[in-house]
């Protein structure tokens, strides 16, 4: 019977060589063929802890010993093997399951200047989402109003929504929609975290009304400051895009 010789190198050169020496001198007692192409084997006998993960013992009688054994007594190990050895399934490797998660998602940003963070907010987001495969589309709001659109279709294909806005903005067109809201700043400076906890935490949004109606005073607002005042608005907002640096200078300048 051919028979393969399989010895776990950490046993040491020196036990492998006895082994194999004692086992090559008894096969012939034993009326097997020492042999080292896996395919040509009939038998496989392996010293060590595990049989390896190999197909190429598939279908083959397989015989997990002790190298001690082997040594100790090497014809009665070898007839053993012959009489207990079993036919060998290699196992079958999993393959990896994708995390799930949507694939499609919406986003809106704003700010209140809607210049600043609502842009390089949405290209953060953008970006984010690119990297992870998924489609992505975000609409931007601010005082010149909304820029880049979602469409009704669009929500109803989405997934998830998005919102990265540090004002109020009118959000009753994504009603039902799975949504997660965060700050422009976070979703601009942290955004894969943001993008976790979104699928983590986003919750069906349920519009309560009024949102829109605020939406348009806070751009009628944004309409009246002079600009120079805009430009020193952009520069102070820059840092935080907070609504106490808008109202502070709003207070300045009107």
């Amino acid at each position: 019977m051919k028979t393969l010789l399989i010895i776990d190198s950490g046993l040491g050169q020196a036990r492998a060589y006895m082994a194999k020496t004692l086992l090559g001198a008894a096969a012939h007692k034993a009326h097997l063929d020492i042999i080292d192409n896996p395919g040509d084997a009939e038998l496989a006998i392996v010293l060590g802890d595990s049989i390896p993960a190999d197909s190429a013992l598939n279908g083959k009688k397989v015989w997990l010993g002790d190298i001690n054994r082997a040594v100790a007594h090497p014809e009665l190990f070898l007839s053993e093997a012959k009489s207990h050895a079993t036919v060998y399934s290699a196992p079958v490797a999993k393959t990896p399951v994708a995390a799930s998660g949507p694939k499609r998602i919406v986003a809106v940003t704003a700010c209140p200047t809607g210049v600043a963070h609502t842009f390089m907010a949405a290209e953060a987001i953008e970006t984010e989402a690119k990297k992870r495969g998924w489609w992505v589309k975000v609409e931007t709001r601010g005082s010149v109003g909304a820029g880049n659109p979602i469409t009704a279709e669009e929500v109803a294909e989405a997934d998830l929504v998005i919102v990265a806005a540090d004002i109020e903005v009118d959000l009753a067109k994504f009603a039902g929609k799975p949504m997660y809201r965060t700050s422009a700043g976070l979703a601009l400076k942290k955004t894969a975290q943001e993008f976790d906890k979104a699928l983590a935490e986003a919750k069906p949004y349920q519009a309560t009304g009024g949102g829109e109606n605020r939406y348009r005073r806070e751009k009628r607002v944004c309409g009246r400051v002079s600009p120079s005042a805009d430009r020193r608005l952009l520069h102070a907002a820059d840092g935080c895009c907070g609504r106490s640096v808008y109202c502070a200078f709003l207070r300045v300048w009107y």
